[in-house]
């Protein structure tokens, strides 16, 4: 498997910790979810991870490698107050955050530089809802070598 596959495992094992048992405050690491594009709604708590976009700086040396910036969305839901959503997106906030950045900032590793914050959001959603979804954008740098990734 590729180096871009380890890390995204790598998250989605941290994303797993999110426990009330833990001492979190959801149960969303009970289901992780990899890319699956709409999370269902007869689950209360769960996460999926995407991975977007990948970028990458001019090719050096041969054979060549990069310095890649893959950019990840973590996206959970959690069950709110429908008059007060956003009091469980920003404890939903708080789990994905503490889990993700908790231990090696460099994922063991695994990355160049430590993974990057680039910002968060709790979604708009329709009045009565007792779902609140968030999403939390991150960014991991890696060296590839495309020839061997």
């Amino acid at each position: 498997m590729s180096k871009a596959n380890t890390i995204a495992a790598a998250l989605a094992a941290r994303l797993k910790l999110i426990r009330k048992a833990a001492g979190y405050h959801t149960n969303a690491g009970a289901v992780v979810y990899r890319g699956k594009q709409q999370l269902p709604e007869d689950i209360a708590d769960c996460i999926t991870l995407f991975e977007g976009e990948e970028d990458a700086q001019q090719p050096k040396g041969e054979p060549y490698t990069v310095i890649a910036v893959q950019h990840f969305y973590a996206e959970g839901q959690t069950q709110c107050d429908p008059d007060n959503p956003d009091l469980a997106g920003h404890a939903l906030v708080e789990d994905l955050l503490r889990a993700l950045f908790t231990g090696d900032a460099k994922l063991d590793g695994l990355l160049s530089g430590p993974l990057t914050y680039t910002g968060r959001v709790i979604q708009p959603r329709l009045d009565g809802q007792n779902l609140v979804i968030v999403q939390i954008k991150l960014d991991a740098t890696y060296t590839l070598t495309p020839s061997t990734p």
